[in-house]
């Protein structure tokens, strides 16, 4: 049985399952058959839709490649696909794709669509999706919404000292003991 599980394993990550996504260039090229799954199985994924008839899509064509392979060296945790409109419009209408080219960041599987479509260089899509993928920002005022934070997402907490000394509880307690996580008293410049 356990050379059964290790086989239907192997078979699962060598992508044997389903359909195995190109690479043209460093850019994953999508498809009806892979598309839901690239997204699914990756964080971030910058697409491009296009037209191969679109002026403007040739023109954006070297600059996309170039922001790739920026991401690449920069160790981004993006990947770059894209997917040409023809045999396709199941997917182009699903994703309301109006025009050529729209590029669209899905992260954690939701859709953000690149808002600068008159500055299509790669410095600027690296720039954009440098802002993209910084990890979100919450500010929780009280002991009671910090409670809210859970263990299952990379949590840095920075309280200012009277915010802390207005708390009934003790949040170093709550932190260590309730969410496993460590207090780091900024003993430096409270005040901040």
């Amino acid at each position: 049985m356990w050379k059964l599980y290790v086989y239907l394993a192997t078979i699962v990550n060598l992508g044997l399952c389903g359909e195995q996504v190109k690479v043209k260039d460093g850019i994953l090229v999508l498809n009806k058959n892979n598309f839901d799954q690239t997204i699914s199985n990756n964080e971030y994924v910058f697409v491009k839709f296009y037209a191969s008839w679109c002026i403007h899509s040739r023109n954006m064509a070297s600059e996309y490649e170039k922001a790739a392979n920026e991401a690449s060296k920069l160790q981004m945790p993006i990947k770059f696909a894209e997917l040409e409109s023809e045999n396709h419009t199941d997917l182009m209408n699903r994703n309301k794709i109006k025009g050529y080219p729209t590029l669209i960041l899905f992260r954690r599987k939701t859709p953000i669509e690149y808002p600068r479509s008159n500055d299509r260089t790669s410095e600027a899509f690296i720039s954009w999706l440098k802002d993209q993928t910084l990890p979100t920002v919450k500010q929780r005022n009280t002991t009671k919404e910090a409670e809210v934070l859970t263990k299952n997402e990379e949590t840095v907490a920075r309280f200012n000292s009277s915010i802390v000394a207005s708390q009934e509880g003790n949040l170093e307690d709550l932190f260590k003991k309730e969410l496993d996580l460590e207090f780091i008293d900024d003993v430096l410049n409270p005040d901040q």
